[in-house]
C-alpha cells in the first residue's frame, strides 16, 4: 500500500520533527515492553486501515506506532509460548529459536527500510515502514503460533 507522493513528502517531514519507534529488539525481551507507553488509547481501532483513516497526519503516525507495539507484544506472547514449550520439551531448540528471531528482526527492519524508499526524495517513508513492520509482524506470529501448534500435535503424538 503506497502512499502517495504528496503524502511521502509530508509524511517524511512530519515525522522527522516527531520521531519515533526504534527496532523493536524487545522481540526477544518481553520485559522491554513495560519500558514502552503506546498512545493506544487514543485510537477506536488498531490497524492499518484505521490509522490511515485518522484526519490528521501526526494522529495516523501515532496510530501507525500504537498498532506496531501492540502487534510487537502479541508476538513476543506467541514467541514466549513456543520457548516455554521448548523449554519443557527440547532445550537444545532454544538458542536456534532465540538466533532465528534476532535475526528475523533485522531481516524485518532492513526489508522495511528496502521496501519504503521514495524514489522521490530518497529517503524512507516512515508510514510505508511502519505498515511493512506492522504486516510482517503479524505473519511472523502467525507463523510462531503455527508452530507451537505443530510441536504440541508432535508432543501428543510422540506420547504414545
Amino acid at each position: 500500500m503506497k502512499l502517495n507522493a504528496i503524502t511521502l513528502v509530508l509524511s517524511t517531514l512530519l515525522f522527522s520533527a516527531c520521531s519515533s519507534v526504534g527496532t523493536h529488539a524487545n522481540s526477544v525481551n518481553p520485559k522491554a515492553s513495560d519500558e514502552r507507553t503506546p498512545s493506544s488509547r487514543r485510537f477506536k481501532s488498531l490497524s492499518v486501515a484505521g490509522c490511515l483513516a485518522q484526519k490528521q497526519m501526526l494522529d495516523a503516525f501515532e496510530c501507525l506506532d500504537a498498532t506496531l507495539l501492540a502487534e510487537d507484544d502479541k508476538l513476543n506472547v506467541s514467541y514466549n509460548k513456543l520457548l516455554d514449550l521448548l523449554k519443557a520439551n527440547e532445550p537444545d531448540r532454544i538458542a536456534y529459536v532465540r538466533k532465528a528471531q534476532l535475526a528475523w528482526i533485522k531481516l524485518r527492519d532492513a526489508d522495511c527500510f528496502f521496501d519504503s524508499r521514495s524514489e522521490e526524495l530518497g529517503e524512507s517513508s516512515t508510514a510505508d515502514s511502519q505498515i511493512c513492520k506492522i504486516k510482517q509482524t503479524q505473519d511472523r506470529r502467525a507463523l510462531l503460533d503455527f508452530r507451537v501448534v505443530e510441536l504440541r500435535k508432535y508432543l501428543k503424538a510422540s506420547d504414545w
